[in-house]
């Protein structure tokens, strides 16, 4: 039995020493973070004979979470790559000119998001980041707060997008490992529109995001 614990502790010594160096070479990083958003969903009107109503769409506060892999690519200049799950929200406001009604529905769905972004490290404690991303919307909306639902079909948007990513994340690091703070914003820039709401006046439909998220990294920063 003696022998089996000094074997299991050296053999778990020798994976950590190369571990630990590797950790804290700065060259590479695993990151992932829970966090909440902000959703917005914009739209732009066409003009629309007979219309008598005008809808606007209004950030909706969501959450999700992300995990990515980080590599030095040279002393001030990383590139990241990640897979991210994200609620998005948004609220659909309708007014109705002749009537002088008003009514508020709010829609949710499922996104899965893989952006790519490259990382400019001015400190160690800090950089800022811009880049690419791809999208699925996954399910149906939750529509309301009855428990309803509404495809995409339905509602007039297509699943898939891609847009650009914006990025600023402040960093504590420990010995091989830290915390970071992350505030990205996610803007889609395909016509995610179909002829579903095309056909009611909608010309062209986009989602934008903020997303705040807190995480753990493994990893040092880049060594300056």
């Amino acid at each position: 039995m003696v022998k089996l614990w000094f074997a299991i502790l050296a053999g778990t010594w020798m994976i950590a020493q190369p571990a630990q160096a590797f950790l804290t070479s700065g060259r590479l990083r695993l990151q992932a973070a829970v966090g909440g958003a902000l959703t917005g969903f914009s739209q732009e009107l066409g003009t629309l004979p007979g219309s008598n109503s005008i809808q606007e769409y209004g950030y909706n506060p969501t959450y999700g979470a992300t995990l990515g892999v980080d590599v030095t690519l040279f002393k001030y200049m990383s590139i990241e790559a990640g897979i991210g799950a994200w609620t998005r929200s948004f609220s659909a406001n309708s007014l109705n000119v002749d009537a002088g009604s008003t009514s508020a529905r709010g829609f949710t769905i499922l996104s899965a998001q893989i952006p790519v972004i490259i990382r400019f490290w001015p400190v160690s404690w800090l950089n800022l980041g811009a880049g690419a991303y791809y999208a699925r919307a996954i399910g149906d909306f939750s529509a309301g707060s009855q428990g309803a639902t509404q495809t995409l079909e339905g509602f007039g948007l297509i699943a898939d997008e891609g847009g650009i990513v914006g990025s600023i994340a402040g960093h504590v690091s420990l010995t091989g490992f830290g915390f970071f703070l992350e505030l990205r914003y996610v803007h889609s820039l395909n016509n995610l529109a179909t002829a579903v709401i095309q056909a009611i006046g909608v010309r062209t439909a986009n989602y934008r995001d903020w997303q705040l998220t807190l995480g753990l990294r493994l990893g040092d920063t880049p060594k300056h």
